[in-house]
């Protein structure tokens, strides 16, 4: 059962016993059980929110990348994506979070973020390093998405810019903060001390070091930080 109160989208899962509530503009969802029905360990009809790479290149070029992104990455085929959105509005899904590489730069991006908002009914987000926010992409930014999340790299001047960008059109923005013991520092000082960029959004996400992709160290990352402080 689907029912609709201004933005609220509310389904009720008769087989898995609970109901989901989901607001599109701001972002709030929350899982009913029925009465007397514990809280549910998975859904059979499908996840409410889907992570979705849909490409893999990246101009940072980053050595502590997960997904070892660069510019030779390639990008995922819209009609690709149109099916993973087709199968995903079949399970229920509410939202997807778009990730990369750097979504934002796949050439057809605001042609997916139209297709989910518009044609599929689902709420796109998406994390960015910051790169490639032209007006295009602003501009669909807004219309259709829920939020996005900006990745922070030192020395920051590029995280301002782009948050400033996106918080200047309205566009819920997060920051996602990758921990490790060489930045735990730096996010002690930002909650401290928070840069004026930070005020600007409506949250911050501090994230683990994930040691795959270019498996590199610690010593690496933080020789790499060193270099990007210098630029």
């Amino acid at each position: 059962m689907v029912s609709k109160s201004g933005a609220l989208l509310v389904k009720h899962f008769r087989t898995d016993h609970y109901t989901a509530i989901f607001n599109p503009r701001s972002g709030f969802f929350a899982r009913v059980e029925d009465d007397g029905q514990p809280e549910p360990f998975w859904a059979e009809h499908g996840p409410e929110l889907l992570d979705i790479s849909i490409t893999n290149w990246c101009d940072r070029g980053c050595a502590f990348c997960y997904r070892k992104s660069d510019t030779n990455g390639s990008h995922m085929p819209i009609d690709d994506f149109e099916e993973i959105l087709r199968q995903a509005a079949e399970m229920h899904v509410f939202q997807i979070a778009l990730g990369g590489g750097n979504p934002n730069q796949h050439p057809q991006f605001p042609e997916m973020l139209h297709m989910a908002r518009v044609k599929y009914g689902i709420v796109p987000n998406y994390t960015t390093n910051g790169r490639g926010l032209d007006d295009t992409v602003l501009e669909a930014t807004a219309r259709y998405c829920g939020a996005v999340a900006v990745s922070a790299y030192p020395p920051y001047q590029e995280t301002d810019v782009a948050v400033s960008r996106l918080a200047d059109r309205g566009v819920t923005t997060n920051i996602h903060f990758i921990l490790s013991s060489r930045t735990v520092g730096a996010a002690i000082d930002w909650l401290n001390a928070p840069p004026s960029f930070l005020r600007k959004a409506h949250a911050i996400v501090f994230l683990n070091y994930k040691p795959v992709g270019r498996h590199i160290d610690e010593t690496m990352l933080l020789n790499r930080s060193d270099r990007l402080a210098a630029c």
